[in-house]
């Protein structure tokens, strides 16, 4: 059975408690203690009975050496017959170790990518600390779609910590074919999409505004912004769903609207196993026409377009019109052979 996050917290939390000294923890307390614990820092909470499961869970997978005979009156007591003992002293099970190893293994994937410099330290101190050191197996077992030559991976790792300790930065950054520009900005997200990463935050020139979407590979430097600049918190979206309407990063000003699709045969498989949007339905399988609740935007336009014939936007009408203008575009550049 896989422990949770809850768990590993509520099981540091009786660790605790158990080896005080004194006469130990009514179970009353030790729901207590994890409670006050857990809604400080999941916002969840547990109930007696699961703490007594706790209780039964660490002295199987910790042989923990839990002593529950003690009373006071009625009431009965926890603590450890050791008071040195700790499961945070226990060493790793086979099973652990060998799952540890291939977590470190698929994270070492990463390593030498600059975007992921942070790993490089991560992985070499828990291969030092647990003996993890992988062996050679031969081939790579997995691989991920990357472009380690893509410009601006530099900036990802100050542009992740400026955003965990909500620093506010300089940015200079140059749109192609424009004129460099500079903000000061109150980073919140990065995102990720089609290879590309994105910085968002608050425009410190434009504070009601939408969230400023900076393309990290056109920044050209970062610095920390002026002193008299104090870090404005995200009061806007909830970047969890802020993009849930779209395919990329840009959000229009508008509502969704549906957007119905047929796909030739050959290629409707595809797109029903992996859907172009989170909101695909299937209309009509033998007819291979599904249908998207989705706002277009330059990207959808794009993703639709890499189709080519083998796709076709049925409505609505404004949709379908922007698509015969790309494709009239495209042909343009056949005409001569």
């Amino acid at each position: 059975m896989a422990i949770t996050e809850d768990a590993l917290i509520r099981y540091g939390v009786l660790d605790g408690c158990l080896r005080r000294p004194g006469q130990g923890y009514s179970i009353d307390e030790l729901t207590d203690a994890c409670n006050r614990k857990l809604q400080y820092t999941t916002g969840s909470s547990v109930s007696k009975v699961q703490v007594r499961k706790d209780l039964d869970r660490m002295r199987s997978l910790y042989d923990a050496p839990i002593d529950d005979k003690s009373f006071v009156g009625h009431t009965k007591y926890f603590r450890y017959t050791d008071r040195n003992f700790s499961i945070n002293n226990m060493p790793f099970s086979d099973v652990e170790i060998q799952q540890t190893r291939s977590a470190l293994q698929a994270l070492g994937r990463l390593k030498g990518m600059p975007q992921f410099a942070w790993i490089n330290e991560l992985l070499t101190k828990l291969e030092d600390r647990m003996f993890l050191v992988h062996e050679n197996s031969g081939a790579t077992a997995i691989g991920f779609d990357e472009n380690p030559r893509l410009e601006g991976l530099d900036w990802i790792s100050p542009l992740y910590e400026a955003i965990v300790n909500k620093r506010p930065l300089h940015i200079k950054y140059k749109p192609h074919g424009k004129s460099e520009i500079e903000w000061d900005i109150h980073p919140y997200y990065l995102k990720q999409y089609n290879g590309r990463w994105w910085a968002l935050g608050k425009n410190n020139d434009y504070p009601e505004g939408k969230p400023t979407s900076i393309p990290v590979d056109r920044i050209i430097e970062i610095a920390e912004a002026s002193s008299d600049i104090s870090f404005i918190e995200n009061d806007g979206p909830d970047f969890d769903t802020y993009f849930k309407d779209v395919v990329g990063v840009t959000v229009p000003n508008m509502n969704p609207i549906d957007i119905d699709i047929r796909l030739i045969p050959g290629r409707f498989p595809f797109v029903k196993s992996k859907p172009l949007h989170t909101s695909q339905q299937i209309i009509d399988e033998e007819a291979g026409i599904i249908r998207l609740h989705i706002i277009p935007n330059p990207e959808l336009y794009s993703l639709l377009s890499s189709f080519g014939k083998d796709l076709e936007v049925l409505s609505p009408k404004q949709v379908r019109l922007q698509m015969k203008l790309i494709s009239e575009g495209m042909a343009k550049f056949y005409e001569r052979l």
